[in-house]
C-alpha cells in the first residue's frame, strides 16, 4: 500500500513540475533562487534546461573571471557565498556546461587543472 501512495504523490509533483516550469518558459520567466533550492538534482537539471543556462546566469549575480577560447571562469554568488564555475562549450556536441571548481582557481587554467587533478596546466600537444 505504501508503494502506491508514494507513487501518487510522485506523479501529482511531477504534474506540477511540469505545468509549473512549462509556465516558467511560456512567459519568460526563470527564478535561479527557485531552481537553486531543488534539492533533486534531476529535477533540478531539467529546471535549468527548460529556463535556459543564460538565462539562469543572467538571473544571478555572477561575473566572468577569466576566458580562454571556449573556456570561462565564472565568479557566482549562492547564498551570500562567492562560487567558482568553470563554463565551457563541448566541442563535440555544442553544448554549454558549467562545472563548480575550486575557488582557488583565479585562470581557466587554474580551474582546467584542478579537473584533472594535476598541480598546474600543461597545454595539451597537438594531436592528443
Amino acid at each position: 500500500q505504501g508503494g502506491i501512495v508514494n507513487a501518487e504523490i510522485v506523479d501529482n509533483y511531477y504534474d506540477w513540475y511540469i505545468n509549473f516550469w512549462a509556465d516558467q518558459v511560456r512567459s519568460k520567466k526563470c527564478e535561479p533562487q527557485k531552481i537553486l533550492k531543488e534539492q533533486n538534482a534531476e529535477i533540478r537539471m531539467d529546471m535549468i534546461k527548460a529556463c535556459g543556462l543564460e538565462s539562469l546566469l543572467d538571473g544571478l549575480d555572477h561575473k566572468v573571471l577569466d576566458t580562454m577560447g571556449d573556456y570561462q571562469l565564472l565568479g557566482i554568488k549562492i547564498n551570500q557565498t562567492s562560487c567558482s564555475f568553470l563554463k565551457m562549450v563541448n566541442p563535440t556536441t555544442g553544448s554549454i556546461h558549467i562545472e563548480g571548481v575550486a575557488n582557488e582557481a583565479k585562470t581557466v587554467k587554474d580551474a582546467i587543472a584542478w579537473r584533472i587533478g594535476a598541480q598546474n596546466f600543461v597545454e595539451p600537444k597537438a594531436g592528443t
